[in-house]
Order: structure tokens, then C-alpha cells, then sequence
């Protein structure tokens, strides 16, 4: 027996695992501070929105109990029917194994960089890419600012992940017809919708769309007869070219059957809540987070706005405060040759074809998230349903899908084609000289818009001085990156001129990727925020009191408290601090912010009753809505009134809050606590009503919400049935029509998409 032969591992399986360490390397780079430091996430909704309720998920999943109703927000309301929870979402399962939380967001997150990385290289393969390529565009997709920040919103992050195969599938579905790319088409967007992103699901129908019908009407070679000719397209559409459409709706069809058990309850908590019932609620955060267009510098130029912790030197914040992701960079290198490789014309080759597909798909998501900057979101929420999904920054994450491809495609021209490296030399030097000409000529700018830029509630006023220092390093970055790829590239065409090989020659897409990899390390390692996870378990003498207060009176029920609703210490907009996220986090905790009281024992959590999420009942947000304009309003008695009819017991707020009304100790009760922070006081109101009826009442509101879910189960359980069964007894030319498939014939690729209109000759 051959023992080498034996244990030796085949040409493709050793190139997949090499390929593969560079993401998870990427992975474990990003995250050392959790997976080897002793620290977790500490910053926006991971730290305190999905950590303590995915813990809650394992916690009830880990003792056998179905999380379908979610007991500690607004009275009560249905876990499983709000898409962010995932609770049905088969990866987030594996969480269960994992006995330490921090540790498993880590792994959940850097599961979903890795899939992200992935899904980007078999779609750069897909269109044709070398090995290299397809990998170059991969680290500078999973890797760069808009996918690698969505670490703070896993449901976005899991849309990102999935988004390149969908595509992949939807097209390899058009091109070839075949059961297995239906079925694949349907289980990634059943992924998803599952994950808690069903925009990402709606953003790859609307990407299929000019797909399909390019493959309907130009996608085959029709013999029709002569007094047909003038009812051709029609002809074409319903008996040849119409097939790719109506796959690419029973693709989506067979998708909503299998996500059925997350959709309709959804849908029914939808239908019942604030963005239904309130719209004009709903329409006023439609257009947050959208990109200014100076935005669009970080393109090119790492942190040139300024970065926005630990300490604030984000001077971009003069145009705009609301921050979807801090920082666009995916490598100067990969943008360079994103730029140079598209094409809006020529659709006569595939090759252009493809090109102009991905080209007006970029061009098209870098304007649509300009949101409230530019008209074109505004037509897009004309789409059915589409005004339901907020925050146009979205779109750029998926612009990053495109680019990353262009730049793959870019990529493969340095080495494969004659011309392009010379004239994209030219083009560096020209980058390299203008960054300079840009850093002497605007390095004012930083400081005189800082002075005046609205400053973060969080971490203080912009700093003119280090955002000055971060614009010039920005510049800096990029240059000298710029600088290393010339000499590469230069000494790359002399030996293959002169000596035809060389150690250049033969390590130089090696070289290319790796700087790559450190570009992208040094530039967005900042953006993941970690603290130590001692602050999480930080005492609160406020729930202390509670609970004391509470266990005296003999009360079986949970303490109702109202907690005031974006607040933090004023001087925390007033100063900086380099450790204010850790600041951040103690006080959060100490004063029972959203989701943060989860983290306590089971027998010492608190009820809150005023949480805004993804979704609130809309009748109990217009009471709620009523009770904030009282606060607001100064009207402290109707304030007070409104939480005792509410059935609300403790109300937590700033010390201001006992300064406003010389009859707050008519309906309140003040409580000292010493070991409090500063600025936080704690008032027991006097007579709240029984808040078993409250919450009662809000059950009746989604009485029906357990039916519909154990309907959408059924559905899910047949869709999953037929799956497996055409996964299995399907063969390869079922949905095939008669004839040749146009990625069949020479010269035509089953990558080329769009580019199905070159027909068979």
C-alpha cells in the first residue's frame, strides 16, 4: 500500500485550503480581542441589542423552551415573529455549543465574514475570474469597511454573507435551467430571510429582474415563421425566452414557502405595528443613514473624514451624524482597478457585457445610498413594499458586491492582457501625485469644518487637531500603497519584457494580494470596538433598589420600569475619552438601558415599557408616543399619570427630571441611592394600575400570531420536503428547454449573466 498516496490530498482540496487561510487569518486578525483577549464586542447593537438577546435565545433553546414570546419589553410581545431575533435561522442553533456568549458571537460573526469571503470567490469564479482574482476581490469584499462593520448588526452581515451566492445561483438558474440551481437559488434566499435580512432576499429579486428578462428576450436563437415575425418578442417571451422569468419567481416562490415559519408571522406583526398603524412615525426615520457624497473619498483614502471612537475626530459629521458604516475603504488598489474596468457601453461582446451589467449595478447602489441627498431612493420606495425597510445606507454594502468583482475582473487584465498594466501605471502615478496635490491644497479643511461639526453624544466634540492628523494619514495610507503596487508593476513589465521570468514575474499577484491584506488590516482594524467583559457584569444599585423595594411588597409579577429613552450623561457630549466605550457600557448597564438587564439572572430582570426595536405594536406606541410628548412637553403630571395608568412602577431618569415640576412628589416617590451615577435618580410612582390587564391587552393585540406560526411551520416542513426530494431524484435537464443552451456554444461562458444575449451560431 502506498502510505504517501494514501494520505495525500487532491490538487483542489489543497488549493481550497490554502485559499481559505487567508480569510479565516482575516478573521482571527480582526477578532483577537475576543478570541484571545478577554474582551467582547462594546459598541451599537451588538453590545446592547443582540448579545443579551441572543444569550436569552440559548438560554430558553439550552432548557428545551421555544422563545416564541418575549416577556421583558412593552408588556410582552412575539420573539419569533421579529426577523432580527433569527430565531429560525439554522447557523445561529450552533450558538448552543459554544457555553461561553462573547466567545460565540465571535464565532457567529467571523462564521458569516468567512461565508462572505467565500460566496465573493465562487462568484468571481462564476464570471471567469482567475484563482488570484476571484480571492484579490474576496478579502477586498469580506474585509472592507461597508461588510466588515456590519459585525454590529449580525441580520445585515448575514444578508452580505449569503447576497454574492444568491446572485451566483439566480444567474447559474437563468444560464442552465436545471433543478439543482432552482433549489440552491431558494435555499440561499431562504438563508436570508431566516437571518433576519429580508431586504438582502428583496435586493437579489430586483437584481434578477433585468437578468431574467435579458435572458427572455435575447437570451436564444427562435425559428418562427413568417407571418409570425411580427409578433416576434411575444413569440419569444411566452414559447422560448420566458422560461428564465417564471424560474426566477418560482425560485422566490419556493424561498417564501421555505421561510414561511419566520414570513407570516412577520407579516401579521407587520401589519399590526407602528410602521403599519403609524406611518408618519415610520417615514421619519425612513431616510436615516444616508450617505453624504463626500462620503464617497473614503473610497479611495482610509479614515479621511475622520474616525468616530474612541475618540471623535470624524469631521464628516459637519454633513451628517447618522453613521451606517464609518469608513467605505475596501483597499485603494482594489478601487483603482474597479474604476478603470467598467464599462457603460458596448453591449455588442460578452465580455462587455458582463462588464456593463456589473458596472451599472455599482453605479446604481453608490446612488441609491445617497438616500435624502439625491432623488433616486425616493423612486425606489415607490416599489411595492419596499417603504417598509429604512436606512438607504444599506446599498452601500451591496455596492461593495460589484466593485469587488470589477476589481477581480481588474485584477486578471494586470496579467493577462498587454496594454491595461501600462496604462493603469500611468493611472497610479497620477493618483499618487494628485493625493499629494490633495493633502497640501485642502489639509485645512479638516480643522475649520471640525470646529463647527455637530459634536457625538457619546464621544464628545470633534477634535480638530487629530482629525487634521487622521485626513493627512488617510492621504498618506493610500499614497504609499499606491507607490509600493507601481514599483511592483513596473518591475513586473520590465522582466516580463526583457526576461520573460523572474522572481517578480512569478510572485507577483502574491505580492499584490498581500498588500492588499495589510492595506485593508492597518486601515478598518479600529473599527472593531471591544471592552473588557468585566463591564457587562457590572452591578446596578438601581435594580439593587428595585428588587429590594419590590421583594418587600410581596410581588409575584415582574417590576415594571420606565427608563427615559436615548440618554446619557451630558458630559459625555462635552468631553473625550479614550476609554468611553468601556464608560459607555458601565453606565448603560448600571442604569438598565434596552436588552442590558437580560444579562441578569432570570429572577432579577425588570420589565421595560417604553423599547423601540425593529418593530412595536402600533397601538401601544401611540400611547407611549403620548406619554414621551408629556416629558417633553414639560407636562410632568400627564407624564406620570399616563406610566400609573400603564401599570409602570419605577421610573429611571436624569437628576433634571425632579427640577421640572414642584408637584412630582404628588404622584412619585423619590429614592436615595449613594451608589448610583451621577446624573441618574429613581422614582417609584405612587399608584400604578394592575399591569396584568396591560399586558393582557397586548397579548390580544398578536393573539393570533402562534397560529399563523405553527401554519408557516407546515408550509416550511412540505417546502423543505420537496427540496430534498429534487435535490435527490432531480435530474440535470428537468426546466431545460429543447435545443442548445447559449452557454453551451464556443466562446460563450455560463458565467456570462447578462451577457446571455451573444447567441449560438
Amino acid at each position: 500500500m502506498n502510505v504517501q498516496r494514501l494520505f495525500s490530498i487532491p490538487a483542489r482540496a489543497r488549493a481550497a485550503l490554502v485559499l481559505s487561510l487567508i480569510p479565516l487569518a482575516g478573521v482571527a486578525f480582526f477578532f483577537r480581542a475576543v478570541f484571545i483577549g478577554g474582551e467582547q464586542f462594546a459598541f451599537r447593537d451588538i453590545a446592547h441589542f443582540y448579545h443579551p438577546l441572543d444569550a436569552y435565545i440559548d438560554e430558553c433553546l439550552a432548557a428545551g423552551t421555544f422563545p416564541g414570546w418575549y416577556p421583558y419589553e412593552n408588556f410582552g410581545q412575539p420573539l419569533a415573529a421579529s426577523g432580527t431575533a433569527a430565531v429560525f435561522y439554522p447557523v445561529k442553533w450552533l450558538r448552543l455549543l459554544v457555553p461561553d456568549k462573547p466567545q460565540a458571537d465571535a464565532l457567529y460573526l467571523g462564521f458569516h465574514l468567512f461565508i462572505a469571503a467565500v460566496t465573493l470567490y465562487r462568484l468571481g469564479r462564476h464570471f471567469r475570474c482567475s484563482r488570484h482574482a476571484a480571492l484579490f476581490g474576496a478579502v477586498a469584499y469580506a474585509f472592507g469597511g461597508a461588510v466588515l462593520y456590519q459585525y454590529v448588526n449580525p441580520p445585515f452581515l448575514v444578508g452580505a454573507a449569503w447576497f454574492p451566492e444568491a446572485f451566483r445561483q439566480l444567474d447559474r438558474l437563468i444560464a442552465f435551467r436545471r433543478i439543482r440551481n432552482l433549489s440552491g437559488a431558494a435555499t440561499v434566499i431562504t438563508l436570508m430571510i431566516l437571518g433576519g435580512d429580508p431586504q438582502a432576499a428583496y435586493h437579489a429579486g430586483l437584481l434578477a429582474l433585468p437578468l431574467s428578462f435579458a435572458g427572455a428576450f435575447r437570451g436564444r436563437e427562435t425559428k418562427v415563421r413568417s407571418d409570425e415575425r411580427r409578433n416576434r418578442i411575444f413569440h419569444a417571451f411566452f414559447f422560448s425566452g420566458g422560461q428564465p422569468v417564471f424560474l426566477v419567481g418560482l425560485a422566490f416562490l419556493f424561498a417564501t414557502m421555505l421561510a414561511a415559519v419566520q414570513i407570516l408571522p412577520s407579516f401579521e406583526f407587520n401589519r399590526l405595528s407602528e410602521r403599519t398603524l403609524l406611518p408618519e412615525s415610520h417615514r421619519q426615520i425612513l431616510y436615516h443613514f444616508s450617505v453624504p457624497p463626500i462620503r464617497f473619498l473614503e473610497l479611495f483614502f482610509p479614515n479621511i473624514g475622520g474616525r468616530q471612537f474612541p475618540i471623535n475626530s470624524r469631521w464628516f459629521s459637519y454633513w451628517s451624524t447618522d453613521v451606517w458604516t464609518p469608513s467605505l475603504y475596501m483597499g485603494i488598489l482594489p478601487i483603482l482597478l474597479a474604476f478603470s474596468s467598467m464599462r457603460f457601453w458596448k453591449f455588442s461582446a460578452a465580455k462587455d457585457n458582463r462588464t456593463v451589467f456589473l458596472s451599472w449595478f455599482a453605479l446604481a447602489a453608490l446612488m441609491f445610498s445617497l438616500g435624502k441627498y439625491a432623488p433616486f431612493y425616493e423612486q425606489l420606495t415607490r416599489l411595492p413594499e419596499y417603504d417598509a425597510f429604512r436606512y438607504p445606507g444599506k446599498w452601500s454594502t451591496l455596492a461593495a458586491v460589484p466593485l469587488a468583482i470589477l476589481a477581480a475582473q481588474g485584477f486578471d487584465r494586470l496579467f493577462y492582457e498587454r496594454r491595461f498594466p501600462v496604462v493603469f501605471s500611468f493611472f497610479l502615478a497620477a493618483f499618487f501625485l494628485s493625493a499629494l496635490v490633495l493633502r497640501d491644497v485642502a489639509g485645512f479643511l479638516p480643522g475649520m469644518f471640525a470646529e463647527t461639526a455637530h459634536p457625538c453624544p457619546l464621544f464628545g466634540p470633534c477634535d480638530s487637531e487629530l482629525a487634521s492628523l487622521h485626513f493627512s494619514q488617510g492621504i498618506v495610507h493610500a499614497a504609499s500603497v499606491v507607490l509600493i503596487v507601481l514599483g511592483i508593476l513596473v518591475l513586473y513589465q520590465a522582466q516580463t519584457r526583457y526576461a520573460k521570468s523572474g522572481f517578480v514575474v512569478k510572485y507577483a499577484s502574491a505580492a499584490l494580494l498581500s498588500i492588499l491584506c495589510i492595506d485593508l488590516f492597518i486601515a478598518n482594524d479600529w473599527m472593531i470596538a471591544t471592552c473588557d467583559r468585566k463591564e457587562f457584569a457590572v452591578a446596578s444599585p438601581i435594580r439593587d433598589e428595585i428588587f429590594r423595594q419590590h421583594d418587600l411588597a410581596g410581588r409575584p409579577s415582574l417590576p415594571v420600569v420606565y427608563r427615559l429613552p436615548w440618554w446619557a450623561p451630558p458630559e459625555f457630549g462635552k468631553t473625550s475619552s479614550p476609554d468611553r466605550l468601556a464608560e459607555a457600557i458601565r453606565w448603560d448597564v448600571q442604569t438598565c438601558w434596552p436588552k442590558y438587564p437580560l444579562l441578569a439572572p432570570p429572577e432579577r430582570r425588570v420589565m421595560l415599557a417604553d423599547v423601540r426595536g425593529t418593530m412595536i405594536s402600533g397601538v401601544y406606541c401611540e400611547r407611549i408616543n403620548a406619554i414621551r410628548r408629556a416629558y417633553h412637553e414639560n407636562r410632568i403630571e400627564d407624564f406620570e399619570k399616563g406610566l400609573a395608568a400603564l401599570g409602570v412602577e419605577w421610573v429611571i431618569a436624569p437628576h433634571s427630571y425632579t427640577l421640572q415640576t414642584d408637584h412630582a412628589e404628588e404622584h412619585a416617590v423619590f429614592c436615595e441611592l449613594p451608589d448610583a451615577p451621577d446624573d441618574v435618580c429613581l422614582w417609584k410612582i405612587r399608584e400604578p394600575a394592575e399591569q396584568q390587564d396591560i399586558g393582557y391587552d397586548s397579548r390580544l393585540i398578536f393573539r393570533n400570531i402562534p397560529r399563523l406560526q405553527r401554519f408557516g411551520a407546515w408550509i416550511s416542513l412540505f417546502a423543505l420536503a420537496l427540496l430534498l426530494f429534487s435535490t435527490l431524484f432531480g435530474n440535470a435537464g428537468c426546466f431545460r428547454l429543447p435545443g442548445k443552451i447559449a452557454g453551451k456554444s464556443p466562446g460563450i461562458s455560463p458565467a456570462d449573466g447578462i451577457s446571455y444575449a451573444a447567441r449560438s451560431k
